[in-house]
């Protein structure tokens, strides 16, 4: 599960920087939505059965929303890419950011609380 999750880690953040690097940008949306899959699906193996207090299970329930943003960043990557009407490439970055705040804060504070 750890590979699964890496790879998912290094697709979302090479999608990320696709765009920016003007390198290859018609792949950006879908390599986002495949890293996210794969760490999102990576993390709730990893939390799936565990009996844990209820800071533990909220930290959980908060990757999980971190993994649903990522995912949400790749869908507006596609709708920007496919030129849909109302949809601008601040938004792809707007969730991508705030993934990536929810993943920094539960990084820290799960190692801690176990």
């Amino acid at each position: 599960m750890k590979l699964i999750l890496y790879i998912g880690g290094m697709l979302i953040v090479l999608a990320a920087a696709m765009p920016i690097l003007d390198v290859a940008p018609f792949l950006a949306p879908y390599a986002m939505i495949a890293g996210s899959l794969c760490f999102g699906y990576a993390l709730w193996h990893e939390q799936r059965g565990k009996q844990a207090d209820v800071t533990v299970r909220r930290l959980y329930r908060i990757q999980t929303l971190g993994s649903l943003a990522f995912l949400a960043s790749g869908i507006f990557m596609l709708l920007d890419s496919l030129d849909v009407e109302g949809v601008e490439g601040s938004f792809w970055q707007a969730t991508l950011a705030i993934g990536a705040a929810l993943h920094v804060y539960t990084s820290f504070r799960l190692p801690n609380t176990k």
